[in-house]
C-alpha cells in the first residue's frame, strides 16, 4: 500500500512539474513578437546607454533555420545582455520588440541551446503549442535566392 501511494505521490508530482513548464512556455509564447531557432553569427558587443553603468550590451545576428512566430525573415538581430551564446551554434529565441532610444529593437526574453543529442525539451514544447493553434505554423526562413517575389505583381 505504501509503494502505491509513493508511486501516485511521484506521478502528480512529475505530471505537475511538466503541466507548469508547458504553461510557462504557453505564457512565454503568447508575450513574445518573434520566436524562432537560428545559428549564432555574429556577436557584437555594444556602448552602454549609460556611462556609469557596467551592464553589457549585445548585439547577436542569426541566420535563420526556423520561424514558430512572427513575419519571415533571412536573419535575426536581437540585444541581450548574455555573454553566453558560443558562435556557430544553434538556439531557440523567444524575444520581444521594445523601443528604446529611438529605436525598435528585439530583445531576448528566452533562448536554448538546441542540438541533435540535447533533449530539447523547450523546442519540442513550443511544437506542442504550434500544434493546438489552429492558424499557427512552423515558417522557412527566407531563401536569399527568392527575395523577389515571383510573376508580374499585378494581383
Amino acid at each position: 500500500m505504501r509503494y502505491l501511494l509513493f508511486s501516485i505521490i511521484l506521478f502528480s508530482s512529475y505530471y505537475s512539474n511538466a503541466q507548469l513548464a508547458d504553461t510557462t512556455f504557453l505564457r512565454m509564447f503568447k508575450n513574445s513578437d518573434m520566436i524562432f531557432t537560428g545559428v549564432l553569427k555574429s556577436k557584437y558587443q555594444l556602448p552602454s546607454y549609460n556611462e556609469c553603468s557596467d551592464e553589457k550590451r549585445f548585439l547577436l545576428e542569426f541566420d535563420l533555420t526556423e520561424i514558430q512566430k512572427g513575419s519571415r525573415h533571412m536573419k535575426m538581430q536581437i540585444e541581450t545582455s548574455d555573454s553566453l551564446f558560443s558562435m556557430n551554434k544553434e538556439y531557440l529565441i523567444f524575444s520581444k520588440k521594445i523601443k528604446t532610444h529611438d529605436n525598435k529593437i528585439f530583445v531576448k526574453t528566452y533562448s536554448e541551446e538546441v542540438c541533435l543529442n540535447c533533449e530539447n525539451h523547450s523546442i519540442k514544447t513550443v511544437y506542442k503549442i504550434i500544434d493546438k493553434r489552429p492558424f499557427a505554423t512552423i515558417k522557412l526562413p527566407l531563401d536569399p535566392n527568392n527575395l523577389i517575389p515571383q510573376g508580374c505583381g499585378c494581383h
